[in-house]
C-alpha cells in the first residue's frame, strides 16, 4: 500500500525507526523528544494532514486564539501551517495539509520539521506572553 511504502521512506530520511500505521489511519513522530506530530491519512480525498499539539493556553485564551488565528489566512496563503482548535479537547495546534499525489518522503520529511520547528517557535512565544501578561 501506498501509505506504508511512504512511511517506511520517511523513516529512513528521518533516520527513526519504522513508523506503522494506527488506529483510523494514523501515526505519530517525534521529533527531539518535545513534537509529536501526527499523520492523518484521508484516502478519500489523497490528503494527508500533519497536526502537532502547540498547548492548552490557559491564562488571556481568548486574546491569544484571536492573535493566532488572525495570522491564519496569511500562512494559508503561502502554504504554511496554520492554527487550530482540535476538536474534543480545544488544544491549539498547528496542522497543514498536504496532497498525497505528488508527496515524497523527502518533502513529507521537510514539512514536519517545518511544523515542529514552528510548533516550538510558537510554544516558546507563547510562554513568554504568559509570563509577560502573568
Amino acid at each position: 500500500m501506498y501509505l506504508e511504502s511512504l512511511l517506511a521512506e520517511l523513516s529512513a530520511e528521518l533516520g527513526i525507526a519504522p513508523l506503522a500505521v494506527e488506529a483510523q489511519d494514523r501515526c505519530a513522530v517525534c521529533l527531539g523528544g518535545d513534537v509529536h506530530v501526527e499523520l492523518h491519512w484521508r484516502p478519500a480525498t489523497g490528503m494527508l494532514r500533519l497536526v502537532a499539539l502547540v498547548g492548552h493556553p490557559a491564562m488571556h485564551r481568548e486574546r491569544l486564539l484571536t492573535t493566532l488565528l488572525a495570522g491564519n489566512l496569511a500562512l494559508a496563503e503561502r502554504g504554511k501551517p496554520v492554527f487550530a482548535l482540535e476538536p474534543g479537547t480545544d488544544a491549539v495546534v498547528l496542522t497543514q495539509s498536504l496532497d498525497t499525489a505528488r508527496l515524497t518522503a523527502t518533502r513529507l520529511a521537510g514539512r514536519i520539521r517545518t511544523l515542529a520547528g514552528a510548533c516550538r517557535k510558537v510554544r516558546a512565544a507563547l510562554a513568554s506572553e504568559q509570563a509577560i501578561l502573568a
